[in-house]
């Protein structure tokens, strides 16, 4: 080989795809032949979202080396980022005629034949990467994992339990197995809520809603709303990517769209600024093809600037360093602020640390959250609500509903499994497979139809984060099912506003008693309506925004 293999894939795992990539030219130039060349020239392509690229390098490769199963192996992945699932799934095929027992290649085949409506095929597929994963535990809980997944999606929750349970014992995830420790198995109602618990219950939310001190984020938000900057008149520039949504889970609806409505109602001067369709993350701003997309949108920044501009944290995906000096320049011109609205994905955001440097205030949706650089304002905010507020007409006729994405989350597929298992019947909406995305007309009114909800708040490896669903749904006139987490009792009192559950079997009990308790029910979604209409109004999250911006208020 003509170049060093293990300094050029250090690049590529650190994210150093021009050097990676530059160093795959180089080998090629040498030796246009070179098989390891050209796999690294299109892992870069991969990574850098050009999946059809990394398809035709691929193919080269294929071309010199019929037998190399890694290739078929790499180009049925980039198949399936270009969304072409067929061919994914015979070179899936072709690798596991090369190497039966690569468990992970099975795996992946399971998924792509789910992707493309293969159900039964999909669910065989995941049974055999189990079968074959051997001491990989961490493939072999991937695989019962899916498994589980896609016998739920079928209707099979019983079954589904089961993949599920193997998961919980193959692999130690403290959060999985406390979360579902105990609940592997069906029982009687009579048991799942006996009458001691269901009193111990009713005693906790009665305690709860006895005078107790505000939340700390309330406290914070009365505040903001003495200090009381005005918004009227005031000019914002919201800039997103035009198909990026707030897709936590399944909602489709654009986030530009609906800060933008916000804004407005709020008596900003509002303008948007939205990039095209781009779904790649480039190295190099000025040989990207969105590189004059976001010079044209920089263009009318500059020609109509605001006093402050607010930067779906989703932005980043399209924007580098050079991107960021630009921004920069344009504030130091033009004199307005920059606020960057941080998504839970923040770390895994390539140019999150450059861009923090162009920010003059960075927003966030989780009161604990803290950035790497303390000198930077921080302020916490809620998500607009206003929005969710149901019609005096409404009518809830959908006891219990989860509207979420559930693939590849172990904790929901598991716990939604268990309780039909246990009888205990769901509506679901969502982003799978097998369950059509709601847009957001479609999901509010599935809010406004629903007298109790779920939402799972917990982030692999057990981070805690509010979601927008705690506010939609509470906005929405819902009773909320919260896992438990210290962020969201900042916003909210658990007990009074919303019910909070820390494992499987709890959260079937609190849904049991809201079932024989209706006026209870309907009593706690009217207090957490009631409160957040009255502590976080949508003009105080603006209000927030602004003065942390133009103030320095943390």
């Amino acid at each position: 080989m003509s170049f060093d293999a293990k300094e050029a894939y250090g690049h590529l795992i650190e994210g150093r795809l021009d050097k990676a990539e530059e160093a795959a030219h180089q080998a090629l130039k040498d030796d246009p032949k070179d098989i390891e060349a050209l796999q690294l020239l299109a892992l870069c392509q991969h990574h850098g979202g050009h999946f059809l690229k990394a398809v035709e390098v691929l193919g080269q490769a294929i071309a010199l080396s019929p037998g190399n199963g890694a290739l078929y192996y790499n180009r049925a992945k980039a198949f399936q980022g270009a969304g072409r699932i067929e061919e994914a799934v015979a070179d899936y095929r072709k690798v596991l005629e090369l190497a039966p027992g690569m468990a992970a290649a099975w795996n992946n085949l399971g998924t792509a034949l789910a992707q493309a409506g293969h159900r039964a095929e999909a669910a065989d597929a995941f049974r055999k990467a189990y079968e074959t994963a051997g001491a990989d535990d961490g493939l072999r809980f991937l695989a019962a994992h899916n498994l589980g997944t896609r016998l739920f999606l079928d209707g099979l929750a019983g079954p589904a339990v089961s993949a599920f349970q193997l998961a919980a014992e193959t692999l130690h995830d403290p959060v999985f197995s406390q979360f579902t420790n105990g609940a592997f198995k069906t029982v009687p109602e009579a048991d799942l809520l006996t009458p001691a618990r269901e009193k111990e219950l009713l005693t906790r939310i009665e305690v709860a809603g006895g005078s107790e001190a505000p939340p700390p984020m309330a406290q914070s938000y009365l505040e903001t709303r003495r200090q009381g900057i005005g918004l009227e008149g005031r000019r914002l520039a919201v800039l997103s990517r035009e198909f990026m949504h707030l897709k936590q889970d399944c909602r489709k609806y654009e986030l530009t769209e609906y800060l933008v409505q916000s804004a407005s109602a709020s008596g900003l001067d509002v303008r948007s600024f939205m990039t095209d369709r781009i779904t790649s993350w480039p190295d190099k701003v000025n040989t990207d093809p969105c590189h004059d997309t976001l010079l044209s949108l920089f263009r009318e920044l500059q020609e109509h600037p605001p006093e402050l501009a607010l930067m779906d944290g989703n932005f980043l995906g399209t924007a580098g360093t050079l991107n960021a000096e630009l921004m920069n320049e344009l504030k130091q011109a033009h004199g307005f602020k920059l606020a960057v609205l941080v998504p839970d994905t923040w770390g895994s955001l390539p140019f999150g640390d450059y861009w923090s440097q162009a920010a003059d205030v960075l927003v966030t949706f989780n009161p604990l959250w803290r950035p790497a650089r303390r000198d930077i304002p921080c302020v916490c905010v809620h998500v607009p609500h206003d929005r969710f507020s149901p019609p005096p007409t409404n009518v809830r006729d959908i006891d219990l509903s989860f509207t979420g994405y559930i693939a590849n989350r172990s904790l929901r597929a598991c716990t939604l499994a268990l309780l039909q298992a246990n009888g205990i019947e769901i509506r679901l909406g969502g982003d799978d497979i097998d369950i059509p995305p709601l847009d957001f007309d479609a999901f509010r009114q599935r809010l406004w139809q629903t007298r109790q909800t779920i939402d799972f708040s917990t982030r692999p490896g057990g981070s805690a984060n509010v979601n927008g669903r705690v506010w939609e749904a509470i906005g929405a006139g819902c009773l909320l099912h919260e896992q438990a987490n210290p962020a969201t009792e900042m916003f909210l009192h658990p007990w009074r506003h919303y019910l909070p559950f820390s494992t499987a079997g709890e959260l079937m009990e609190n849904i049991l008693l809201m079932r024989r308790h209706p006026g209870l029910c309907a009593r706690i979604a009217k207090q957490g309506r009631d409160w957040i209409r009255e502590a976080y109004p949508d003009g105080a999250f603006w209000e927030r925004i602004f003065q942390a911006a133009l103030k320095g208020n943390r």
